[in-house]
C-alpha cells in the first residue's frame, strides 16, 4: 500500500520509481491530484502497473493486518478545490494505530485544515506528529499541538533549504507542548518503531 497525500512535485515524485520497481497492489490517493504533467504521468504509471487506485475521503479506515488499522482524517468527500494553493490544505491526514501507539501523518495541511479538524472534534491524540508542511509557519498552530500533545515529533525537511524550514516559531511551539523533535536535516533516514505498547526511535546520524 502506498499513500500518494498531494501532487506536489516533493511528494509525488518519489513515489513513481517506487510504483514502478515494487508490487505495490493499492495505491489511496488525494481526490485534488489535479492534471498537471506529474499527475498525468504518475497515473499513466498506475494504469500500466495496474495498481488499484482508492480515492480517500475522511471517514475510511483501512486495516493492515490485525495490529494496524490507518484512520483517513482529511479531507472530506465534499472538498471544494479552487486554488492551487488547496493541494497542500486538501492533502491527506492518516492516523495510523498500532495497539497504543498512534502516528498523526498531516502532509502539507495548513492552520485552516488544522481548525477544521479541532473543530470536528477529529482523534488526534498522537505519541508521534509527523509535523505538517516541513515545519512550516503556515501550520503546527500552538491550538493544534495542544490537543495532539505529541510526545515525539518528526520534521522532514532538507538540509540547508531555501525555504528556511523549519520555522522558529513552529519549533517553540512544539518546545511548549514538550515535545522530542527528530529532523531529517539533522539526523538523517528516522525509523519510528512500535509493538504496538512501546515506541521507539532510530536515527542515522546522532545530533546534540
Amino acid at each position: 500500500l502506498v499513500v500518494a497525500t498531494h501532487a506536489d512535485q516533493d511528494h509525488l515524485a518519489g513515489l513513481i520509481p517506487v510504483i514502478e520497481r515494487y508490487d505495490v497492489t493499492h495505491v489511496i490517493e488525494s481526490p485534488f491530484m489535479g492534471e498537471g504533467a506529474l499527475s498525468n504521468h504518475w497515473h499513466q504509471v498506475l494504469a500500466s502497473t495496474g495498481t488499484n487506485v482508492i480515492l480517500c475521503h475522511r471517514g475510511m479506515q483501512v486495516r493492515l493486518g490485525e495490529d494496524l488499522t490507518l484512520h483517513l482524517l482529511h479531507p472530506p468527500a465534499n472538498a471544494v478545490h479552487i486554488a492551487e494553493t488547496d493541494d497542500n490544505r486538501n492533502s491527506i491526514v492518516l492516523m495510523a494505530v498500532a495497539g497504543r501507539c498512534r502516528v498523526l501523518l498531516t502532509a502539507d495541511i495548513d492552520a485552516l485544515a488544522e481548525q477544521e479538524l479541532l473543530y470536528l472534534g477529529q482523534p488526534l491524540s498522537a505519541t508521534l506528529l509527523k509535523v505538517a508542511h516541513h515545519g512550516s509557519k503556515s501550520s503546527s498552530s500552538t491550538a493544534f499541538l495542544d490537543v495532539v500533545d505529541p510526545q515525539l515529533a518528526v520534521i522532514s525537511v532538507g538540509e540547508d533549504n531555501s525555504f528556511g524550514h523549519p520555522d522558529r516559531g513552529v519549533l517553540d511551539r512544539l518546545e511548549a507542548v514538550e515535545c522530542q523533535v527528530f529532523r531529517t536535516d539533522l539526523h538523517g533516514t528516522i525509523e519510528f518503531i512500535t509493538d504496538g505498547q512501546t515506541c521507539w526511535v532510530k536515527s542515522a546520524r546522532t545530533w546534540r
